[in-house]
């Protein structure tokens, strides 16, 4: 993700936006790609 305009203290100045990001990432299903990346087991 690319986000215009924070400095290095991205996740001080951006809370809201960078948490539902990760949770979105964390929470949906993976992009299939061309070297899948394989999870450890639950």
């Amino acid at each position: 993700m690319v986000v215009p305009g924070p400095s290095h203290g991205l996740l001080v100045e951006t809370p809201d936006l960078c948490n539902s990001r990760i949770l979105e990432f964390l929470t949906t299903d993976p992009v299939p790609t061309l070297a899948p990346i394989r999870r450890a087991a639950a």
